[in-house]
């Protein structure tokens, strides 16, 4: 069923329309994939923050609790170093004793060193009554606090073995003998360092960036990278980012996206701060993968949203369009059917009509010529001038009238748009200048197209003059044509009054005219003669804006 309103809109308005929503929905696209990429960034953002403060404490457990381990076991050694220095105080040291000692409390070595730096009793056989030997290093150098007399407790920590591969932990006590030396007991380190790999901070890091989702953790201070994940080669340093520096002075963690070799990470930087000490900065790079796919979702999901809704208006606006083409060929029927009708008419009233005419004609003709009235003989000749003029003009009338109805067959032969209209031009020229109208001629193109100059001729003419009588003295008309691969288009563009939507619905309606003398016959018959072509006549028009008159004649 044809839309009713359809008729009333412009090809034109349909392009703005169709355009106004389609940058409508480009906008609303792009409005909401930015919308969407700021809720999945701040989701990104608050799982990150949350993730790293997470790390933050457990690496915060993790190393006080290696240092809990380590003060326990720093404790134990000290007391058994305590306990040897009071046997040592009254002489009740021997070698199998110290080998005792060190066999109930699992401690590796100990050693008793003079006040010059000798060993002078051990728990290790191999080792009795020797000097200095040469090792790695001096045992008299780590002590050298005791022996000298600055303090009574020295807390080694770890330390390379002299004599065999591996490392030791080791603390010394002040002997309590008036000459001085110091008492030293090593632990074998080995277990030390398992735990700290088992449970320590550059554990916990590995393990980090082992996880699906980052990419890599990594502890770093302004020396450089205490520990980091597999998948890290090399960072940024304080010195050449100032984010790391900024985020330990400040005590801020910081989110950004950064390159990380060829990807780029969602990177947290978290101050690791242990007891009011800021040990370094945590960082943590995020995949942004799944935020890629669903940015890439998003926007698919907005292209097909689009697409579809752009494909809805173009199908409305062919419908629309079809809708307008089918009232046009409605009205071509029904202008057909009239056309017919009148034709039927035309044949059987015709005759009827031109008799009684030709009759009237003859007589007034006889009566000019045969008979003068005794008294007002020029009004008797002008009646019967009148009388004879009324006639040939009804006469001319029905002669358009059985043309329109039953048009001529048309004559094609191939004419040259151009010379076609720079004849039309010569015939309507002088007219133009009569009335102060100037008129332009242009013609583009080679080439010909099939139609019958005659009746073309015509159809020109008839747009010619309807353009000539709408322009007002001073105005202008133009007369164009073109030739392309799709044939031929010729122009007729006044500068008049131009035509209302009101007159525009009725211009190619039989004896429809705005003008006093017009026969309302022009437009149609023009239109008559170009649709016999296969051709098309358009019209363009606003009030006061002028009048547009195109005549499209296809090249076959």
């Amino acid at each position: 069923m044809p839309i009713p309103f359809a008729v009333n809109i412009r090809p034109r308005v349909l392009i703005a329309v169709t355009a106004t929503v389609g940058a409508l929905l480009l906008f609303s696209a792009f409005w909401e994939l930015d919308r969407s990429r700021k809720e999945l960034s701040h989701v990104v953002h608050e799982e990150a923050l949350g993730l790293v403060e997470v790390v933050h404490q457990s690496a915060v457990n993790t190393i006080l609790a290696t240092e809990q381990n380590e003060s326990l076991l720093t404790e134990r050694l000290l007391n058994n170093a305590w306990f040897i220095a009071e046997l040592d105080r009254t002489g009740s040291l021997s070698e199998q004793r110290l080998a005792a000692i060190a066999e109930a409390n699992h401690i590796f070595r100990i050693n008793i060193f003079d006040h010059a730096g000798y060993k002078v009793l051990s728990n290790h056989r191999s080792e009795e009554g020797h000097g200095p030997v040469a090792g790695r290093h001096r045992p008299g150098e780590a002590i050298a606090p005791i022996l000298r007399g600055d303090t009574t407790v020295l807390v080694i920590g770890l330390k390379d073995a002299r004599m065999e591969e591996g490392q030791r932990y080791a603390v010394a006590v002040r002997r309590h003998r008036p000459a001085g030396g110091a008492i030293v007991l090593n632990l074998d380190a080995a277990e030390l360092l398992e735990f700290r790999k088992r449970i320590g901070i550059g554990k916990l890091i590995r393990d980090l960036g082992d996880n699906s989702g980052i990419v890599f953790a990594a502890l770093q201070d302004p020396q450089g990278i205490i520990a980091a994940s597999g998948e890290v080669k090399e960072l940024s340093s304080f010195e050449a980012d100032p984010d790391l520096g900024h985020a330990m002075a400040s005590d801020t963690t910081l989110t950004r996206e950064a390159p990380f070799g060829e990807t780029t990470v969602f990177e947290v930087i978290h101050p690791l701060v242990i007891e009011g000490s800021t040990l370094g900065v945590l960082r943590l790079g995020l995949s942004m993968d799944e935020v890629r796919a669903a940015e890439q979702r998003m926007q698919r999901r907005m292209v097909i949203v689009m697409f579809v809704l752009l494909l809805l208006a173009a199908l409305a606006t062919l419908a629309i369009i079809a809708n307008r083409n089918y009232q046009r060929v409605q009205a071509e029927l029904q202008r057909s059917e009239k056309l017919l009708a009148l034709g039927e008419l035309a044949s059987g009233v015709a005759h009827e009509i031109r008799n009684p005419l030709n009759a009237i004609a003859m007589i007034a003709q006889r009566f000019a010529h045969e008979f003068t009235p005794a008294q007002d003989v020029e009004e008797y000749r002008s009646l019967t001038g009148v009388l004879r003029t009324e006639a040939e003009r009804v006469n001319g009338i029905i002669v358009n009238f059985l043309r329109y109805a039953r048009p001529p067959r048309l004559n094609p032969v191939p004419v040259a748009p151009g010379a076609l209209v720079t004849h039309c031009a010569a015939v309507i020229q002088p007219q133009m200048k009569a009335r102060n109208v100037g008129f332009t001629l242009t013609a583009h193109g080679d080439g010909t197209v099939l139609l019958d100059r005659d009746q073309m001729t015509q159809a020109l003419l008839n747009l010619l003059r309807n353009a000539l009588e709408a322009t007002p003295e001073g105005g202008k008309v133009t007369l164009a044509s073109w030739v392309d691969h799709n044939g031929a288009v010729i122009t007729v563009t006044d500068t008049g009054v131009g035509i209302t939507p009101e007159a525009m619905e009725r211009v190619f309606n039989l004896y429809y005219t705005t003008k006093p003398d017009g026969t309302g016959m022009g437009l149609p018959m023009a239109r008559q003669i170009i649709v016999q072509h296969g051709g098309k006549l358009e019209i363009e028009s606003e009030p006061g804006g002028g009048t547009t008159c195109r005549v499209k004649i296809p090249a076959h």
